[in-house]
């Protein structure tokens, strides 16, 4: 009986063994499988929130030049229509650091009529007009 006993434990770890390896492998496989989904998911958001910020970007850009026209503007005591084509033509570019510091890249040199210590007390940041001619 006890070899019976024997024979019996021996088969039934045996079984056991076998059962938790297939089990175990069914749920590593299926943990694989989760989490390559869950990366997919992740890469898709990536590349959406990628596209999303090229866009605030492209408005932040927009938004700068704007308001850098406008500030050419009040600077210069000019009063004109806020457009597309009018930021194109004065404005080259604006390196800002938000609530700091501003630089006015301008096409064509711009005289303030305005003093520099006016215009960055009014407007709350280090504000300075360079254009493509002249160094910073």
């Amino acid at each position: 009986m006890e070899s019976q006993l024997n024979t019996h434990r021996q088969s039934t770890l045996q079984q056991a063994k076998g059962d938790f390896g297939k089990y175990s492998d069914s749920v590593t496989t299926n943990i694989n499988i989760y989490f390559e989904e869950l990366i997919a998911g992740l890469e898709a958001i990536a590349t959406e929130l990628e596209e999303a910020k090229k866009k605030l970007s492209g408005t932040e850009n927009y938004l700068n030049r704007a308001y850098a026209k406008r500030i050419i503007d009040w600077c210069t005591e000019q009063q004109e229509p806020l457009t597309v084509q009018g930021i194109k033509q004065t404005i080259y570019k604006v390196e800002r650091v938000f609530g700091r510091s501003m630089n006015i890249v301008t096409k064509s040199k711009v005289q303030p009529l305005k003093s520099l210590d006016d215009i960055k007390h009014i407007l709350q940041e280090d504000i300075s007009f360079s254009n493509l001619n002249s160094p910073k």
